[in-house]
């Protein structure tokens, strides 16, 4: 009699544990709220600067090159670029490609088509500027910044 108790016991434990492990395998994952990335599809333009005092010089980018080449303007001016051109261009002062002749002169990026770049400019220098993406004559120019 204490072998078949003995064994219903064991059958007991075995069919016990089964059920936990059974139970245990169908229990709901746990679900956690991963943030998905949306790719953007406005067209955002580069930010610009307004100028605190002074005039807003504009350059025009097409595919024909730069509306003004060579400026000279004040300390607290700025100068606009907006490309009207049907590819990227990238405004950066000189030299190519570590643009540190005019530090913060520098889109940081292609504008696209109707995109501005602006850059106030906060003391005298002469800043030589050109095209990071297009290098060709064209797109190159300097600012004379004076007092």
């Amino acid at each position: 009699m204490k072998k078949i108790i003995a064994s219903i016991a064991v059958v007991l434990i075995f069919v016990a544990t089964l059920f936990v492990l059974n139970n245990r395998s169908g229990m709901a994952p746990v679900v956690t709220n991963t943030p998905r990335l949306t790719p953007s599809t406005s067209k955002t333009p580069t930010p610009t600067a307004t100028p605190a005092s002074g005039e807003i010089f504009e350059v025009l980018i097409s595919e024909n090159g730069l509306s003004k080449n060579n400026l000279t303007i004040k300390v607290g001016d700025a100068i606009m670029f907006t490309n009207n051109d049907t590819v990227l261009h990238w405004p950066a002062s000189g030299p190519h490609p570590t643009h540190t002749l005019c530090p913060g002169f520098d889109s940081l990026r292609g504008l696209k088509q109707g995109e501005t770049y602006s850059f106030t400019f906060n003391k005298a220098a002469t800043c030589p500027f050109h095209d990071h993406i297009n290098a060709n004559e064209q797109y190159r120019g300097t600012i004379t910044v004076t007092e």
